[in-house]
């Protein structure tokens, strides 16, 4: 889409795991230059895990979108099973 930084951060953000450093506590963008850009945001699990499939099978965008799939389903299921333990099934469904 037009408004895609996020989305082309994040994927920075693997990449720089993948090529510079693993440190998760440190993630990079490459927008600043050669120097390392760190980011003040939340922990990247997303982009770590993106990276670790990176360095398992290779580079591919594809390996991040299956990880944010799985993460938005998961997120779905517990949040149904959450309102399914503090009211019942019929208010999870």
């Amino acid at each position: 889409d037009a408004f895609s930084w996020r989305e082309a951060s994040t994927a920075m953000m693997a990449d720089n795991f993948f090529l510079r450093s693993w440190n998760i506590f440190f993630p990079e963008v490459s927008w600043t230059g050669p120097d390392p850009s760190y980011q003040g945001r939340e922990l990247q699990v997303i982009s770590y895990i993106t990276a670790l499939l990176y360095a398992v099978f290779g580079w591919d965008d594809t390996w991040g979108r299956l990880v944010a799939i799985a993460f938005g389903v998961w997120g779905v299921f517990a949040l149904h099973r959450l309102i399914a333990r503090l009211w019942d099934e019929a208010h999870a469904h």
